[in-house]
């Protein structure tokens, strides 16, 4: 395909995405002055457009899959298609090609054996026949291996040689990488990484993009799935940036590009916005690019989730609205700064370079590390904890007896009073991931409490204060059912104690909705002292793996607290475009009942 062709496409694609989906066609056929052949090419790229995985597709290879059928050519039919014939033969007597490792739009990726130096692994990347029609494929083949020669980093993956096959068709030999994919990682940790693992790997993609970009030459394609983590030894994890399919060489000495208008090339959701316009990309572009996956290890989301192109490049010229605090309540102000920062729309205000940016992240993040707190699940530590609480619940039978009998201090204690303290308040919101088949759908988002729950959905209860006291948290059964499950404390979060110091943010751990639809009933305690009933049924929950309180008795003395309790109802606000809720009550103790709609 010529480039003049593929620019009036990305001209016409561009403009469509605009216009309402039952108007498109109408709109491509009278912008192709009713050619036949290039309206149904570009209908076609909108209709992948629509598809769950468009955002996540490089576009360039989109183009290729469905407009390099020039005069109407099945590629299924190709002589690709049939017996693979590059299996099983040795490549200029040196590497062994054992199987398919994967197929993309422009080339086979295969698991070779050098039986040169070592029996070592590696990797052959050929180009299809198709591809060696489209002086564009070639052109990028060129410079993915010219760039792979150039940069010298244990950071990037290597080339170890390259030439043709007897059929002609290119080849380069790239070394294995064995690890995980950071996309792997990610997915791992739906509420992100901590933060000590985030800053290394973050720096290390720092050093390794440095380097590329000394070379003058920009990836273009930087994302999780193109970051590997490889080990060396138990504990060492070193950071592997790989798949330089579309890099941009600047002065390329093996192949100078002569063609104007590529478009835009890369994986969508990962673009810069001179990037997604088809502009010129220059190191800032990369640097973007390494900003929204910081945005995602430590938060588990990107910055910008959009369901069209046209919907993304909008959201990116009005900035991040969900800043990554809102996500991840204990991330330094400083690493927030940092990461917005290097997502400005203007590429001139994102910062010096890569370097700069993972070298400064990381050092955010390790100048203030999460307090030390219990990972380990909850079956393997509930005894220890149970320990400690047997000594609790006996001195809080004594302070429970004396204070039912108003001797505590001289009045009933955790009665609501001003004496110690004027208020208490609070801000919660919700971290909501949909399922779907036991697998998330979509990203996780904010909710003020307000989203609507089906069996197998989670959450995470966000809570901030700038006060101190003791927060219980406990999710109510139906009527029928006399129970309670303690959602916080657990023996995984803040070592099993309900206290909270100024300023300290919590987050939950996730908690699943099961069992017949209809309304959830979440009880919040947010209190200046002890409370000696509460702390009671927490000695109840923490015998039990589950965290439930099943005892009848202990069960309605519960709930008997809660409801003697609820009135005067705290004052609730609203902060909508934070989706996060705040609430105030005069006195000393608050207890606020949430009501979340399971259908």
């Amino acid at each position: 395909m010529e480039a003049r062709t593929w620019d009036r496409i990305q001209e016409i694609y561009h403009s469509a995405l605009d216009i309402p989906s039952r108007q498109r066609c109408d709109f491509v056929t009278r912008a192709c002055d009713f050619d036949p052949v290039l309206a149904r090419q570009i209908c076609s790229l909108l209709k992948a457009d629509s598809s769950p995985e468009f955002l996540e597709a490089p576009i360039f290879d989109l183009g290729l899959r469905i407009l390099n059928d020039d005069d109407s050519i099945d590629l299924s039919e190709t002589s690709d298609a049939a017996i693979d014939e590059v299996i099983g033969s040795t490549i200029d007597g040196r590497f062994m090609v054992e199987r398919l490792l994967a197929e993309g739009g422009m080339a086979r990726v295969y698991l070779a054996t050098d039986l040169k130096l070592q029996p070592r692994r590696v990797v052959v990347k050929v180009l299809l026949d198709k591809s060696l029609r489209n002086e564009r494929v070639l052109q990028k083949f060129v410079h993915e291996r010219e760039a792979l020669t150039s940069v010298n980093h244990p950071g990037v993956v290597q080339i170890l040689d390259a030439g043709k096959l007897g059929d002609q068709k290119p080849y380069i030999v790239m070394q294995y990488v064995e690890g995980v994919s950071l996309r792997d990682v990610i997915a791992a940790k739906p509420e992100g990484m901590e933060f000590d693992r985030a800053a290394s790997i973050m720096k290390e993609i720092g050093g390794a993009l440095n380097a590329v970009h000394g070379q003058e030459i920009y990836h273009r394609d930087l994302k999780p799935e193109n970051i590997m983590l490889v080990r060396s030894g138990a504990a060492e994890e070193h950071v592997m940036i790989v798949d330089f399919g579309i890099a941009k060489v600047t002065g390329s000495v093996l192949a100078p590009s002569t063609m104007t208008g590529a478009g835009a090339m890369g994986t969508i959701a990962y673009m810069s916005p001179e990037q997604l316009c088809g502009d010129p990309v220059t190191a800032a572009s990369d640097l973007y690019s390494f900003a929204v996956v910081a945005y995602e290890m430590l938060t588990g989301r990107r910055p910008f989730v959009a369901d069209t192109e046209a919907d993304l490049r909008d959201m990116q010229r009005k900035g991040v609205r969900v800043k990554p605090a809102d996500l991840r309540p204990r991330l330094p102000a400083k690493a927030q700064n940092i990461i917005l920062k290097a997502l400005a729309f203007d590429a001139n205000n994102r910062g010096a370079g890569a370097k700069e940016f993972g070298d400064s992240l990381a050092r955010a993040l390790f100048q203030r590390k999460a307090p030390t707190r219990v990972q380990s699940p909850w079956p393997r530590r509930w005894l220890l904890f149970a320990g400690v609480a047997v000594l609790i619940f006996a001195v809080g039978l004594v302070a429970y007896w004396l204070a039912s009998r108003g001797t505590l201090w001289g009045r009933s204690a955790n009665s609501r009073s001003t004496s110690s303290s004027p208020h208490r308040t609070l801000a919660y919101s919700f971290t909501v991931q949909k399922m779907r088949d036991g697998l998330p759908y979509n990203d996780p988002f904010e909710s003020s409490g307000d989203a609507t729950f089906a069996n197998g959905d989670k959450f995470r209860l966000n809570v901030s204060s700038r006060q101190a006291g003791y927060l219980y948290v406990f999710s109510q059964g139906p009527p029928e059912r006399e129970t309670f499950t303690i959602i916080y404390p657990t023996p995984a979060k803040n070592a099993g104690s309900a206290r909270l110091e100024q300023n300290q943010d919590l987050q939950t751990n996730w908690n699943v909705f099961g069992g017949e639809p209809g309304t959830e009933r979440l009880w919040i305690v947010w209190s200046s002292t002890v409370v000696t009933p509460l702390e009671v049924a927490r000695y109840e929950a923490f015998k039990n793996n589950e965290g439930a309180i099943t005892d009848a008795s202990e069960a309605k003395s519960l709930r008997d607290f809660l409801s003697e309790n609820l009135n005067p109802a705290p004052e609730t606000t609203k902060d909508v475009a934070k989706q996060r809720t705040s609430v105030r009550v005069n006195g000393d103790l608050m207890v606020k009942l949430l009501e979340l709609e399971h259908r």
